[in-house]
């Protein structure tokens, strides 16, 4: 927002998405019976195809190569705070700029830095990923469903993709604990996908997102991840205390019905578009 701001959009809000629960509870009277019992559930793409566009850069030097290992483990261990767009100087980027080649259309409020920077915080994915499921691989039984699997991840059950309406909400709801890895790119907002698993009643278990620490309750509605041996403490802590987790769960559905309903977003938008 800032940035759209700084190049002179002069009206621009954000505010996260909603959630149908309403389409989900129906859904769940229509089919009560749990086909999806696993310890931990984890619902993303691995990007590891076509659209692992840092792969794809030819002829970069060695010493680049070296340099941008070397963030993007150090981002690996950090949460809340973009390293590639403050380390990554306007002047460091002129010289990558002859092994990177963009086409930008004129319209788009968007530098080609803030593209190469997304390309590599996609990459940070492309490697967080696999390393966090193959350790948790290495104590549980993980659920992946994605179009495409990891060869490599022999100890995680690949379930292929799962269709939106039909499967996931019952993924959500049946899974012990349900697994949220954000693309790295998503910066401090709530990805969709962290509001469909407590609308569908599933206990959340996320990396830290400044959004979502904004809106809600660690601990009471949801449960954030600082590191990756924090999130291997926090699933044998919840996997172990059921109550617990389920009150989390049950608190984590309230919050989305009373305040992430389409109504109820539909209703600020318009409020603030044409005022109250």
């Amino acid at each position: 927002m800032n940035k759209l701001r700084e190049r002179g959009v002069a009206n621009i809000f954000h505010m996260p998405l909603a959630v149908n629960v309403s389409r989900l509870e129906k859904t769940f009277a229509e089919k009560k019976q749990q086909d999806y019992l696993y310890e931990v559930s984890f619902l993303g793409n691995l990007y590891n195809n076509e659209f692992n566009f840092f792969d794809q850069i030819k002829n970069m030097p060695e010493y680049y190569r070296g340099f941008f290992d070397g963030l993007i483990q150090t981002q690996m261990q950090l949460y809340g705070y973009d390293v590639a767009s403050n380390v990554i100087t306007k002047e460091m980027f002129r010289k990558m700029k002859s092994f990177v080649s963009f086409q930008l259309d004129e319209e788009l409020f968007i530098e080609e830095k803030e593209i190469f920077d997304n390309m590599l915080q996609k990459k940070v994915t492309v490697k967080e990923r696999p390393e966090i499921l193959r350790k948790i691989s290495e104590k549980y039984q993980i659920a992946h469903f994605a179009p495409q699997a990891d060869d490599t991840l022999t100890n995680v059950d690949f379930r292929g993709f799962a269709d939106y309406t039909t499967e996931m909400p019952f993924i959500f709801r049946d899974s012990q604990i349900n697994l949220n890895i954000t693309l790295r790119s998503i910066l401090s907002g709530i990805p969709l996908r962290c509001l469909d698993v407590m609308g569908a009643g599933g206990f959340l278990l996320s990396n830290y997102q400044p959004e979502l620490a904004e809106y809600f309750v660690d601990g009471q509605e949801m449960v954030m991840y600082e590191s990756h041996d924090d999130l291997l403490d926090k699933i044998e802590y919840y996997l172990v205390h059921e109550k617990e987790r389920e009150e989390i769960a049950l608190c984590g559905k309230e919050k989305i019905k009373k305040e992430f309903s389409y109504e109820k977003k539909l209703k600020e938008i318009f409020e603030n578009v044409f005022g109250k």
